[in-house]
């Protein structure tokens, strides 16, 4: 992703989590992205509160990106943990990437344990369809969370 493109929108999605407040932790990453990105790519921040149900939220981000040009919408839950190279993984895609998922978990209360939030497609058993792109390694999926989801808005 060179710098004369459209660049990322940032949407941060807060709902019923901490009454709407938004999580410091998710805070913290949209500021340290904006101060440490700034010079890399365009950004744009977009916080989103109160839609019900949530998934009007996505939709409003979605039509914001688009309005905007972006060539991206990364999508944070107010619940999320980001990875500080969260922003990274977007600028290494491969122009085929559509939608990027980082590796995430989210706690499973009747099984007492934390459980991957995403699927890799089931043909991946032996390891063949993996990507490797840039030293990194990309694996196509099945299904995943939205709790931090990247988008190129054409897919909307």
């Amino acid at each position: 992703m060179g710098k004369d493109t459209g660049g990322v929108m940032l949407a941060s999605i807060t709902s019923f989590e901490r009454n709407g407040w938004p999580s410091p932790a998710v805070m913290n990453w949209v500021f340290q992205t904006c101060e440490n990105f700034r010079h890399r790519i365009p950004l744009s921040f977009v916080p989103l509160h109160e839609y019900s149900p949530l998934a009007a939220a996505r939709n409003v981000a979605g039509k914001k990106a688009i309005e905007l040009g972006c060539e991206w919408l990364l999508m944070v839950d107010n619940d999320m943990k980001p990875h500080p190279q969260t922003l990274d993984m977007i600028l290494e895609a491969d122009e085929s990437m559509d939608i990027l998922v980082p590796i995430f978990h989210r706690w499973d209360g009747d099984k007492r344990e934390a459980q991957l939030c995403w699927s890799p497609v089931e043909s991946l058993e032996s390891n063949n369809d993996t990507l490797n792109v840039n030293g990194r390694t990309w694996i196509p999926l099945h299904r995943c969370g939205s709790g931090v989801i990247a988008i190129r808005p054409h897919c909307l």
